[in-house]
């Protein structure tokens, strides 16, 4: 009996008191969406934090030339480490961790010239892997470069969407010839625009990559400016990153552990 007298009570009180009723109502509802909202907006401001750090690539290390830091059986500290093909050859076909690995020649203000149309732009130096790393995906009616291009040392380029946009507007770009210094090269293919929150030597929606072996024949480049390297999906990049400083430290004569030898720098995913 009693808790039917207070419900009756209840709903009295309601009838006379609508406005606080509703104004109650009101605030509850409110204040439940306010923290759905909250919720969504931190969930997509972070996805898309994500988004923008996998354009650079999952994964991946990016090693650079170095000096050493340590004596090392006999051989004094403060020597130079530079790295050629020949290196990530041997890495590739002796590393039991890598998944994938490219050098990365690099050149900077390289005229590129379409029509009446004239820009400086970097130009890369790559093997096909590079495109897999580093989230580099054709667009349309595109392919990146391939081992056909190695083997042959093909004028062919690989163009970022930023830069397709400068060079040909709203045209059509693959199949068209580009001038890279001087030298006809074909567009084989555009960059499908991407998110990219970090970058080691710039944004890639305004670079050219073209195939390494030509990169040296046009420029007879022997030293690589970096290589980039992805570990296998079951591994970690330390693991990684510890096989190429034994294997190169064993080519160069370099304590394995002197990380002055080699700068690193690592994306690696968090494990859950």
């Amino acid at each position: 009996m009693v808790p039917l007298l207070s419900f009756k009570q209840f709903l009295n009180d309601m009838r006379r008191q609508k406005l606080r009723t509703l104004m109650t109502t009101f605030g509850i509802f409110w204040g439940t969406c306010a923290i759905v909202l909250l919720f969504a907006f931190g969930k997509g401001i972070t996805e898309a934090q994500l988004k923008s750090q996998r354009g650079l690539g999952e994964n991946i290390a990016i090693f650079w030339p170095g000096i050493t830091s340590k004596e090392f059986k006999g051989l004094p500290k403060g020597r130079r480490v530079r790295f050629t093909e020949d290196d990530i050859a041997m890495i590739k076909a002796r590393a039991t961790t890598v998944s994938r690995i490219s050098p990365e020649y690099s050149r900077w203000s390289v005229t590129m010239k379409r029509g009446r149309k004239t820009y400086n732009q970097q130009v890369i130096g790559i093997w096909p892997e590079f495109g897999e790393m580093r989230n580099i995906i054709p667009d349309v009616g595109s392919r990146f470069i391939n081992d056909l291009d190695i083997a042959g040392r093909r004028r062919v380029i690989f163009i970022g969407d930023r830069l397709k946009e400068d060079l040909f507007g709203s045209e059509p770009a693959v199949g068209e010839t580009i001038l890279l210094d001087g030298v006809p090269f074909t567009v084989i293919g555009v960059m499908k625009e991407k998110k990219q929150d970090s970058s080691y030597s710039g944004r890639d929606n305004r670079k050219g990559f073209i195939p390494s072996s030509t990169f040296k024949t046009m420029y007879s480049a022997r030293r690589l400016n970096d290589f980039v390297v992805q570990c296998k999906p079951e591994l970690t990049m330390t693991q990684t990153k510890d096989e190429i400083y034994g294997l190169l430290g064993g080519r160069y004569k370099f304590d394995p552990t002197d990380t002055e030898a080699l700068s690193v720098w690592k994306s690696e995913a968090k494990r859950s």
